[in-house]
């Protein structure tokens, strides 16, 4: 067990989810795919267990902070794939880009600060290693009504 793994448990703990259970997976298309040395993960929702926990829009049905944590949630769910797939966090060289998806009300636009809590949470992880190009979009719908989704893009050693 490694520095980087306990932190994903840790993290996976204070929301009540598990990273050794399974991921399921409920389309044609996989988890994660591994081409030249790059991992890319498949985008995730908030989903723990069998409940999505942050559903709607930001600024209509759920607030900023709500977000927030759910996009930590999404993170916390693609870095599981990540150790499930390499078999320890301390495979990864280098986080390389995330995509954050998420369902707001046209008029918020604080996009920005809900996506920042998956990205400090990925450099306490990683450190200097974490630090990632990100790309932000405001969505009408996401899958489940989720309020957010994320997907993820490494490098592994």
């Amino acid at each position: 067990m490694t520095i980087r793994d306990d932190l994903l448990k840790e993290c996976a703990k204070a929301i009540n989810f598990s990273v050794d259970a399974p991921i399921a997976i409920g389309g044609k298309y996989v988890p994660a795919v591994e081409d030249q040395g790059i991992l890319y993960i498949s985008g995730q929702v908030a989903r723990v267990g069998d409940t999505i926990a942050a559903q709607g829009k930001v600024g209509l049905s759920t607030t900023p902070e709500e977000a927030r944590l759910a996009a930590q949630i999404c993170l916390v769910r693609c870095l599981t794939i990540a150790y499930q797939r390499l078999g320890s966090l301390d495979a990864i060289e280098k986080v390389l880009q995330m995509t954050v998806h998420i369902q707001s009300d046209p008029s918020f636009h604080e996009l920005s600060e809900v996506s920042d809590g998956a990205s400090e949470l990925l450099y306490d992880i990683f450190g200097d290693a974490g630090r990632h190009a990100r790309t932000t979009v405001g969505v009408a719908s996401l899958p489940k009504n989720s309020t957010v989704e994320i997907d993820l893009s490494l490098r592994i050693k």
